[in-house]
């Protein structure tokens, strides 16, 4: 039997493996390097390397054969064509005067049609203000409408991001499906009102929502997303008004009132670990304060029937209840 561990992505890496060998106690080592081992073995190693879209990049980069075995039959990931855009590395200023001046330069038939995927770093940097009138000046009618996929999340946790550059987004990106802004205290509610507008939206991930962006649990914000399919809001907070949130965990009655009710009715999955809520009534509010069981169990009873994926922090023993009432739901905490 060959034992292979674990190696990094280097050329040179020296893979060691030892060979069981009944005849003899101390076994027979083998000494190779990574690109001399058989070109399946490499791919089924690759299979293990690279836990995001950013590891994958940098995997390509290492050298041309490791480039060459990443897109080889049997790789079982999938690396998307990504346009990265940063602040300048001096001072880590964001000009969204330059991006866009840079943006317009370039020709439709571009390399840049290639790529599917848009992440930008340190969106909080780009705070420029720039009205629609100067962006149409700048770009005029000149869209990135090849981009489905936006990732705008932070690294680090509540900071706030202006409208401007988003509002530059929402003009050059047409076409977008998916959105990431984890992490992100937008500091104009109404523009992310305009982003989740657009009916073409099918995956939303916004982990760690707090209460200051006031993103209602009743999902009035995404109410206007119809062919919304996914939703990742994991550690977050959300707002809720008395008694309205009595009557989302009224396990008898208000069948119409539920987490999420204003939604689409094509989500397939959701996910609300650790969710909190903060309740606003006449004169205060009170929490943030775990979503109670009754109201997770209500959203699971009266879920689109197209929803086949629910993580929630609801118990063992609910679960175990709710897989038997609706079986084509696969329910995690």
């Amino acid at each position: 039997m060959i034992a292979i561990p674990k190696v990094a992505a280097v050329p040179g890496a020296t893979v060691g493996a030892t060979v069981d060998d009944d005849d003899d106690d101390e076994g027979l080592v083998i000494v190779t390097t990574l690109l001399n081992l058989p070109m399946p073995l490499r791919v089924y190693i690759f299979n293990y390397l690279g836990e995001t879209q950013e590891e994958l990049m940098d995997l390509t980069h290492v050298s041309k054969e490791v480039h060459d075995d990443c897109y080889r039959p049997g790789i079982a990931w999938k690396i998307i064509p990504t346009i990265v855009i940063s602040p300048t590395p001096e001072g880590g200023v964001g000009s969204t005067r330059a991006l866009l001046q840079r943006l317009n330069n370039q020709s439709p038939k571009s390399k840049l049609r290639r790529y599917t995927h848009m992440k930008i770093n340190d969106i909080h940097i780009f705070n420029d203000n720039i009205s629609t009138t100067e962006i149409h000046e700048i770009i005029g009618d000149a869209e990135m409408d090849w981009i489905v996929s936006l990732d705008m999340s932070l690294s680090m946790p509540n900071l706030w991001v202006t409208d401007y550059f988003p509002n530059v987004l929402i003009y050059i990106l047409p076409n977008l499906r998916e959105i990431d802004i984890s992490y992100n205290i937008p500091d104009n509610h109404s523009i992310m009102d305009v982003f989740f507008e657009c009916s073409k939206f099918e995956k939303v991930t916004w982990n760690n929502i707090k209460i200051k962006s006031y993103i209602a649990i009743n999902g009035t914000i995404m109410e206007s997303s119809d062919n919304l399919k996914e939703m990742i809001m994991d550690d977050s907070e959300f707002s809720c008004r008395f008694p309205e949130s009595d009557t989302m965990s009224d396990l008898k009655n208000h069948k119409d009132t539920f987490i999420f009710h204003c939604c689409s009715t094509a989500l397939e999955r959701v996910s609300i670990r650790n969710a909190k809520w903060v309740i606003s009534y006449y004169g205060g509010r009170l929490g943030p304060i775990v979503v109670p069981q009754n109201a997770l169990i209500k959203f699971v009873w009266n879920a689109p029937t197209s929803l086949r994926w629910f993580r929630s922090d609801l118990t063992i023993e609910n679960m175990n209840i709710l897989r038997l009432e609706r079986p084509k739901i696969e329910l995690l905490n």
